[in-house]
């Protein structure tokens, strides 16, 4: 007969799963050989830089942006005079070995190459990562052809270019600064006033032609300075890519969690059910946040699609596969041009 008229037992299921980060920028240096580190003040960042040295001014650009990151990384490696072809990426494979948690690249050279930015674009892509990336010095006349040509070359949806005649203000450091800390998707990168950044002078014609290829600027209008579009090189918009990243995150996150939490998962309806759950609850806060577009009455515009347990191949349930769960939303956007027509009475 046991003496104990209460015992209780207390499974813990409160650990949490690593949650994808978002708001951490990385700035890739050639300065020299510095092991990556994360810095929350500029003062930090001095104590490892010169303020002569570009990873510096990057880091300079994204804290005095206002909102601003509370944390900023910096990898640095001293380049050869005469690269080899695919070094960066050879370097940024060898760093997410050990530091992944980032999600934004800016990559800190004045003097850049246009193979650079390609090789960055590719790199990006592959690994989920998303760039914001600017032009070597030059005229107006030479940064329009050699940005049109670069973004010919990409056609990216993870990399924004930010044509400025004045890439010594760290224009594509101080957009990251001031993007990464809202919620992905949440925002437009058009209309962005950037602390620090001056009027990029190009002419209408040259914008133009900066725009038909996918490519961003600064301009002021009505007297206000703001970033221009808001394009990805591929000629979308980045909130777009933002918003399609941060619901996969959250979606693989939450359905993780129910696999982890639980014994486990019967395979019948009810057990799909709990598996279909996480996307729902996903969605309807992409819904909240403002990147899934609302119907009249409120609700997302997004369905789930899951099959029921006796449409499932006997196969995929010996093997313990659920198959053929789908979704569609369709995502909010933004507004960026209106258009008005009215007549005027006596």
């Amino acid at each position: 007969m046991s003496l104990i008229d209460v015992e209780i037992v207390i499974t813990d299921q409160t650990r949490p799963l690593t949650q994808k980060g978002f708001g951490l920028p990385l700035i890739l240096g050639t300065s020299t050989d510095q092991d990556y580190a994360e810095y929350t003040t500029i003062q930090a960042v001095a104590e490892d830089y010169d303020a002569t040295d570009d990873e510096y001014k990057a880091a300079q650009a994204i804290f005095r942006q206002s909102p601003h990151p509370q944390r900023v990384a910096i990898y640095s490696f001293e380049r050869d005079e005469t690269p080899e072809e695919g070094d960066l990426a050879t370097e940024l494979n060898k760093l997410v070995q050990l530091h992944n948690d980032w999600y934004w690249l800016v990559y800190a050279p004045r003097e850049q190459e246009a193979d650079d930015l390609v090789d960055l674009a590719d790199w990006v892509s592959s690994a989920g990562k998303f760039a914001v990336l600017t032009n070597e010095p030059g005229d107006a006349s030479s940064i329009v052809s050699q940005m049109t040509t670069v973004a010919g070359l990409m056609e990216a949806s993870r990399v924004v270019l930010f044509a400025h005649t004045h890439p010594d203000s760290f224009p594509d450091a101080a957009l990251v600064g001031r993007m990464a800390p809202i919620q992905p998707g949440g925002a437009t990168f058009k209309f962005k006033t950037l602390d620090g950044v001056p009027e990029a002078r190009f002419g209408t014609t040259q914008i133009l032609a900066l725009h038909d290829a996918g490519v961003n600027t600064y301009v002021r209008k009505f007297g206000v300075l703001q970033t221009s579009e808001g394009f990805v090189s591929d000629k979308t918009y980045a909130d777009i890519q933002l918003a399609k990243d941060w619901l996969k995150a959250r979606m693989e996150e939450r359905i993780s969690r129910v696999l982890f939490v639980n014994e486990k998962i019967p395979y019948d309806n009810i057990g799909i059910a709990q598996v279909i759950d996480p996307i729902r609850t996903t969605l309807k806060q992409g819904t909240g946040l403002g990147l899934i577009a609302r119907g009249d009455d409120g609700t997302g515009l997004f369905e789930v699609r899951a099959p029921r347990r006796e449409d499932i191949d006997p196969n995929d349930r010996a093997n313990r596969i659920l198959p053929d769960v789908n979704w569609d939303a369709i995502v909010a956007g933004a507004v960026h041009n209106v258009k008005v027509n009215g007549v005027v009475r006596v």
